[in-house]
């Protein structure tokens, strides 16, 4: 569809080039030229290629998308970026429902992640975080339970007991980014 001056877009995070091996095999993120905004360093061929600016010079192979007027900015700020990143994850989890997810963060990233899982039809839902304030607030973007892991990992591992028949969970995804968070999401996944 054409855009006009004037629409409302968004664009992808990432200009991919469409023809390399990985944009071939389907992983474009990941091409042989990628471009990333707001990621790379500003530079002749690219000089406004950051967030958070007025103006932002698009690459050829980025895709863009016009905005619907009722989507409000917040709400549309991190579909190109935290959004996009999270559908891969979910997307490449494979079928969520009626299985067990566990989400180990609960920023942006791990509430739109169960959110998602929930609207893929995830059984259960269990977010934890190392921030107990954080926690309500996953439950009211789709978690079915959480687990504070301040103290270590005993609450989180007590719930995947209790509720994954003692198999561990069917999909462990971690936006928290500490080692430790991924040594245990491995370690309760079910085989």
């Amino acid at each position: 569809t054409p855009l006009e001056v004037g629409d409302r877009i968004t664009w992808s995070v990432a200009a991919s080039c469409g023809d390399c091996f990985f944009c071939n095999d389907g992983l474009p993120q990941k091409c042989e030229r990628l471009f990333k905004y707001g990621h790379e360093r500003i530079s002749e061929r690219h000089p406004l290629s950051g967030g958070l600016a007025e103006h932002c010079h698009l690459a050829a192979g980025t895709t863009v998308v016009r905005l619907p007027s009722a989507l409000s900015d917040a709400v549309a700020c991190p579909a190109n970026c935290a959004t996009a990143t999270v559908a891969a994850a979910i997307r490449y989890a494979g079928d969520c429902a009626d299985r067990v997810v566990l989400i180990q963060g609960a920023g942006m990233l791990g509430l739109t992640a169960a959110a998602m899982a929930r609207v893929a039809g995830a059984r259960e839902v269990i977010v934890c975080d190392t921030v107990q304030e954080r926690l309500p607030r996953a439950v009211s973007f789709g978690a079915t339970r959480t687990a504070c892991v301040t103290e270590g990992e005993g609450p989180l591992e007590a719930t995947v007991a209790q509720i994954g028949a003692g198999r561990g969970v069917d999909v462990a995804i971690d936006v928290s980014g500490a080692p430790a968070a991924i040594e245990s999401g491995i370690r309760l996944l079910r085989i």
